[in-house]
């Protein structure tokens, strides 16, 4: 029902409903979802939601306009707006938290921008120029950031995983899709010979 009702708003209003729609959503989601017997629930804000929105649309169509206006321009504008993906990154994770709750808690995230930036910016382009080498670290960095700096109340989350136990488990997904490939390749070839024997 909540989802039909949504659907219709933001129809109607031409998608400007749709941050009640997520709230309304969430919430349901929320209040539904139990730990020990007490549910959780969300106090986010719709017109704080929309403001978000309504900031990156004007962005998106502010770089439109100034592609054709001036190439140059729109280079930096585009540039600009890469830089500023740790900080609203950091932002939304602040947010989202701040908006949670158990047991009348509010849950929170102390993250600083400048180890976003780190783990947001400057590990993903490590990992690119060491052609993916260091994914695995780069991927420990990540969570780390994300569940080190969540806090319950006053508590702070744990992260124990090294970069080894991440080498690991990457190391043997790779390895798991190679030993694929080969029996796939092998299959297909042991068709293929097949196939040409029957038809020779």
């Amino acid at each position: 029902r909540i989802w039909i009702v949504n659907l219709l708003l933001i129809i109607a209003t031409l998608g400007i409903y749709y941050p009640w729609a997520r709230v309304r959503a969430t919430q349901y989601f929320y209040r539904n979802t139990q730990l020990a017997g007490a549910p959780f629930d969300y106090h986010g804000k719709p017109v704080a939601i929309l403001k978000g929105w309504v900031a990156m649309l004007a962005l998106t169509a502010g770089f439109a306009f100034v592609q054709y206006a001036s190439p140059l321009f729109s280079l930096a504008l585009l540039l600009l707006l890469a830089l500023s993906v740790p900080w609203l990154l950091a932002q939304s994770l602040r947010f989202r938290l701040t908006s949670t709750s158990y047991r009348s808690l509010r849950f929170a995230f102390k993250g600083g921008i400048p180890e976003a930036y780190e783990v947001f910016l400057l590990w993903p382009l490590l990992t690119l120029l060491s052609l993916c080498l260091l994914a695995p670290l780069a991927h420990q960095r990540i969570r780390s950031f994300l569940q080190g700096n969540a806090y319950f109340g006053t508590e702070r989350f744990e992260f124990s995983a090294t970069s080894g136990d991440f080498y690991k488990v990457y190391l043997r997904t790779l390895g798991l899709a190679l030993l694929c490939a080969i029996a796939g390749g092998a299959a297909l070839f042991s068709n293929a010979t097949g196939l040409r024997g029957a038809y020779v």
